[in-house]
């Protein structure tokens, strides 16, 4: 599986021949197969394919977060030059929220049920910036009045259960953007919205992404979703 070849110096992503494995009782179980894809600054990549062929493992494999028994057993992952393939956990940990962020189907994957989210969000910026909190919450308000969110200071304040799916999602997307990260990986984070909530934060991303020159990797099954999003499209089967 490939992508049309964007070959520039300001490449943000190149996998090359990616492959991960689980190893279960059963025996090895092949979940992504020689996967190479190449990602340039500000570009958006969709990846599309049925459930089941590989597109979420091949998300986790970059982000570093496959979880035994499943691992990567070949291949690159190149971010901004550097393979990032057995990198040690810690220095994982300081690329993913910086420099690297992952959008998850479920906003609640991102959001502590019991914490406001001015509380999660000022967390996350502290967590990679040495700010004041008053800063750091200025950051967070700054970032859901982009993801077109009205009266963030509002929002702020609330639990997570006391905003819609929609609402919920964006403060996730937000969280993404805090550190202006260079790539953003996307998990199917529109699939339980409706039409007229998706079009609208596909629109609010497509806005981001192309101001902060942002990298992103949308992975879906819905062509449809990436037709008007993407610049380049790469296809996953079997």
């Amino acid at each position: 599986m490939s992508n049309a070849a964007f070959h520039t110096s300001d490449t943000t992503l190149e996998v090359r021949g990616l492959k991960t494995r689980f190893f279960t009782r059963e025996g090895e179980l092949p979940a992504v197969e020689d996967v190479s894809l190449t990602l340039g600054r500000g570009r958006v990549l969709g990846l599309v394919g049925e459930s089941g062929s590989g597109k979420s493992v091949t998300g986790f494999s970059i982000m570093g977060l496959i979880d035994a028994p499943g691992r990567v057993v070949g291949g690159e992952i190149l971010f901004k030059g550097r393979n990032i393939v057995g990198l040690p956990e810690a220095e994982m940990r300081r690329l993913r929220g910086s420099r690297i962020a992952m959008v998850f189907q479920d906003p609640m994957s991102t959001l502590n049920p019991v914490q406001r989210v001015d509380a999660q969000m000022i967390e996350a910026v502290r967590a990679h910036r040495n700010v004041s909190r008053s800063t750091a919450r200025e950051q967070a308000s700054e970032a859901l009045a982009a993801m077109g969110i009205a009266s963030p200071g509002e929002r702020l304040r609330a639990y997570p259960h006391q905003l819609s799916g929609g609402m919920r999602q964006r403060v996730a997307i937000a969280i993404a953007m805090l550190h202006k990260p260079d790539l953003i990986i996307a998990d199917e984070p529109t699939t339980a919205l409706d039409v007229t909530i998706q079009a609208q934060i596909l629109s609010e991303v497509q806005t981001l992404v192309r101001t902060q020159g942002t990298s992103l990797i949308w992975i879906t099954h819905d062509l449809s979703v990436v037709a008007g999003l993407a610049d380049d499209i790469a296809v996953m089967y079997a």
